[in-house]
Parts: C-alpha cells; structure tokens; sequence
C-alpha cells in the first residue's frame, strides 16, 4: 500500500511538469496580454489622477445602491453647474475598515465626494481618502499577478524558446541549442 502510495506521490509532479510544458507556448499571449492589461491599469489611474486634479470639485453625494460582491456603490449628485449626474465608488483604494463601513450603506445615505468634469469618467472617490487614492497601487496587483505567474512558467520551462534555434525543420540543430541541452 505504501509503495502505491510513493508512486502516485512521484507521479504528481511529473504531470505538473508535463501540464507546466504544454501550457508553456500559451504563457507568451498570456504575457503579452498581461503587459498590456497592466499599462492600461496604469494609464487609466494617471488619467484619472490628472482630471481630478485639475479643478477639485467636492459635493455631497446620494448612494443610490451599493454591490458588496462588486465592492463597489453608485451615487448621485448635482455638480457646480447644477447638472444632475451619476458616479461609482470604487471600494477598492479603501483600507478595510472603510470598506465595512461602504457596506453598510443604504439608499439615501450621504457621503463626501471628489469628482472630475464631466468630460471624464464618472469615477469618484471618497474626500477623505483622497491622497490614499493618489497614491494607490492595488490596480497593479491584479494584473500583475497574470504577468508574475506566466514569468515563472517561462522561467521553469522555457523549451519553446529553445525550439526557435532549430533550423530546418529539425533536420539540422543549431550550436546553441547542442550546447544548451548538452549535446554533442
């Protein structure tokens, strides 16, 4: 029983290793995808950065409904203009004892708002966690996190790179792939 054991507990990693090697040409796309989702992140945050500091506008704002699941709540306002508009409040540059306190929000309750022109977005974000806002970096993390893990794929197998030194369709092998997996 035990020897059965030890060889399903040997035969684990190797399929891991096999599952890693298989998904290891997709990781590249996925890499690529990542970078680019993650400089979005990051031009969007900037750009709204810029806008909100551009002319501070603050108000009282009305929570219309609050989504727990989506951490997230939007609100209603009359702008300096006296226009009428709709924002969301993100919970996500919000320590966590704010965010319990977003949850527990209702229909008609009120809070402080900083908001952009109307030009822009209709993101807005809580007065008082105004410079946690500005310099917040959690919108790297979730994309990040794509790009760290296709990184360590490709640092555990990075074969397919190999396979770019094969000339002729295998029929003759580069040097540097002799050398690398040790051929002579």
């Amino acid at each position: 029983m035990k020897e059965k054991v030890r060889s399903i507990l040997k035969w684990i990693p190797r399929l891991f290793n096999v599952f890693l090697m298989l998904i290891s040409p997709m990781v590249y796309l996925l890499l690529i995808v990542g970078f680019i989702m993650t400089l979005d992140t990051i031009g969007s945050h900037r750009r709204m950065v810029e806008k909100l500091e551009e002319v501070p506008h603050t108000t009282e704002a009305v929570i219309t409904s609050c989504y727990e699941d989506g951490r997230y709540c939007f609100v209603e306002f009359v702008d300096e203009n006296g226009i009428e508009r709709y924002g969301k409040l993100d919970w996500i540059y919000y320590p966590e004892d704010t965010t319990d306190w977003l949850a527990t929000l209702e229909r008609d309750d009120v809070v402080n708002v900083r908001y952009a022109d109307y030009r822009f977005e209709e993101n807005v974000v809580l007065v008082e966690y105004y410079a946690r806002f500005l310099n917040d970096k959690s919108h790297l993390i979730q994309n990040g996190g794509i790009v760290l893990v296709c990184w360590l794929i490709l640092i555990i197998h990075p074969e397919v790179l190999l396979v770019l030194l094969t000339d002729n369709m295998g029929k003759t092998v580069d040097i540097k792939w002799k050398r690398i997996t040790g051929q002579q």
